[in-house]
């Protein structure tokens, strides 16, 4: 026990100390208030339930077709299926960084529901003795409730905030300035039109007005010239002059000054500009690169946080349930962009099993096909064509001998025999055989 308060997670000083919850203001100064970072968010939550998630044997990795952790999986609560569940999850984790999935249990203590939740509702809690002693859950009064981490699973985005490991660091976060420079550059680009594309006109009147004249001069212009008065024509009095210090639509081009931050935002959420449609991505977007790129975004992006979440619920629920040892997985087979590998895969694997190499139950479990019964499957390939299959279990038929060598022709026979001999002959060379 002394050793393992030497090696302490945390200091004292932090035995107590937890960051409070940036998720509300993420959300609302970057999902809600930038149009990049909501199609970023967005493609995550469409994309990301695709494959649905199964159970699977631990040990064999076969397909599980009846446990109450698939039913649970089906429908993880009374308000939400799976999909929905999914959605959730990656939305939160984009957004925070964290997702909580919050156990609901019966009153024997059995898990008979799932409930996600956002860095905002719950903050971890660490400890010099435990990497995290217990979790706060924010009721909406603002009161806090003490939660058991056995009553948790925690699922972290990829990338870990070193300053405070028990917390994931979200990509929004990563690239709060850039959300902030994209935001308010479009809200000047948009102050600006809605001025008529002019920050200041100066209207130069004849001394001696007074502050009065002023204002009635200028609610005068701003009535007779703006809005959809916009470019009429203006006629000035006495020694009036109209000083313009604004911009034309091509100083309004703004383009370069976007593009970085745009950039960046993407690259850090993992997703191609082309993918989500973006102006800076469609310039150079053909077919061809799109689906390149959304299949990247798919295998090197997507892959491991599905990776990452089936990790996590099943080491969170794995405990939860008797019997046999399952995981939780997604059948990526089932999702759209991975279609190219399937069919690489499929043509690998059905090589294999014509070579000899594997089982025909290798072959399907490599598939994702399940198995035949009664051991049907345990047979190998040993010629090229596949109907030709051999138990090496069991021993091979020898070959039928060869058939005894014709009698040599000087040999006596009997007529009947002759007789046979000469139909047989007209028989197997019947092709060549004339009729009379």
């Amino acid at each position: 026990m002394a050793v393992a308060n030497a090696l302490a997670f945390i200091p004292n000083w932090l035995r107590v100390y937890f960051v409070p919850a940036t998720f509300q203001r993420l959300a609302r100064e970057g999902y809600k208030a930038s149009a990049v970072v909501y199609a970023c968010v967005t493609k995550y939550a469409k994309a990301f339930p695709e494959p649905p998630a199964r159970v699977v044997d631990d040990e064999t990795g076969d397909p599980v077709m009846k446990h109450p952790l698939l039913d649970l999986l089906r429908r993880p609560n009374k308000w939400m299926n799976q999909a929905r569940f999914m959605i959730h999850i990656i939305v939160y984790l984009v957004i925070g960084g964290d997702c909580y999935v919050y156990k609901l249990r019966n009153a024997s203590g059995n898990v008979v529901g799932l409930r996600p939740l956002h860095a905002g509702q719950m903050t971890p809690v660490p400890s010099p003795d435990n990497f995290i002693d217990h979790y706060l859950f924010t009721v909406g009064d603002g009161r806090q409730i003490q939660i058991d981490p056995n009553d948790v699973i925690q699922i972290q985005w990829p990338a870990v905030d070193p300053e405070e490991p028990w917390k994931s660091f979200p990509p929004l976060l990563a690239v709060a300035r850039e959300v902030d420079t994209s935001a308010e550059a479009a809200r000047y680009t948009y102050a600006l039109f809605k001025n008529d594309a002019t920050p200041r006109t100066i209207i130069n009147i004849a001394s001696g007005a007074n502050d009065t004249d002023y204002e009635q001069v200028k609610a005068r212009s701003q009535e007779r010239f703006g809005g959809d008065n916009r470019g009429s024509l203006a006629v000035l009095k006495g020694d009036a002059k109209i000083t313009r210090i604004g911009l034309s639509l091509k100083d309004l081009d703004s383009e370069q000054a976007l593009n970085i931050p745009v950039s960046n935002i993407c690259a850090a959420f993992g997703i191609h500009p082309i993918v989500l449609g973006l102006a800076i991505g469609l310039r150079r977007s053909t077919f061809s690169n799109y689906a390149e790129a959304r299949a990247a975004f798919t295998q090197d992006t997507l892959v491991p946080i599905w990776r990452l979440v089936e990790d996590s619920l099943t080491f969170g629920l794995q405990n939860e349930f008797s019997g046999r040892p399952v995981r939780i997985e997604f059948d990526r087979s089932r999702v759209e962009a991975l279609r190219d590998n399937q069919d690489i895969i499929h043509t690998q694997t059905n090589a294999e099993w014509l070579s000899g190499l594997i089982t025909r139950d290798e072959a399907r479990t490599k598939i994702n096909y399940a198995p035949l019964p009664d051991g049907e499957g345990e047979v190998y390939v040993y010629d090229v064509s596949p109907a030709l299959m051999t138990d090496p279990t069991k021993p091979t038929i020898p070959p039928a001998t060869p058939a005894e060598s014709a009698k040599p022709v000087n040999q006596e026979v009997d007529e009947p025999e002759a007789l046979e001999l000469l139909d047989d002959e007209v028989t197997d060379n019947s092709e060549g055989v004339v009729a009379l």
